[in-house]
């Protein structure tokens, strides 16, 4: 008889203290969170002038849209298992003097296309890599 109780006593116990841990409570999550405002920090490792403006701002609705250094740029985009893709991009066609923001601008298209693989850096900052090379983003202050 006593040995029931006790069995029941800790079975009750686990059940309590069950109940109380939150769903997701203290996981660590491999996927890394996309929606919101960035800006693109660096190129390929190189660092983006502070005087060129390229950002990337990933709405819950699927569209992602920013300025890509001289021109305002807008496409599609998915997100899955830590892979982004993005498609249907779009932008206006302004021609812009300064050589570097059109350098800068070119960079980021060819590398802010198809299948990105994402991933948190230490810093918060997001990474996104793919075959043709890779950015690294920092969310913008709010």
């Amino acid at each position: 008889m006593k040995t029931i109780f006790a069995i029941a006593a800790a079975l009750s116990a686990t059940l309590l203290l069950t109940a109380c841990v939150q769903p997701g409570a203290g996981a660590v999550s491999d996927t890394p969170s996309i929606e919101g405002a960035w800006s693109v920090a660096e190129i390929d490792g190189a660092a983006i002038p502070a005087s060129v403006p390229v950002t990337a701002v990933f709405s819950g609705d699927g569209r992602v849209g920013g300025v890509s250094g001289c021109n305002n740029y807008g496409g599609n985009y998915s997100y899955k298992r830590g892979v982004v893709t993005v498609t249907e991009v779009s932008m206006t066609q302004m021609a812009c003097m300064d050589e570097q923001r059109m350098e800068v601008e070119a960079k980021f298209h060819q590398r802010f296309t198809g299948e990105l693989t994402a991933a948190s850096l230490p810093d918060g900052a997001l990474s996104l890599n793919a075959g043709a090379g890779s950015l690294v983003l920092r969310r913008e202050a709010k």
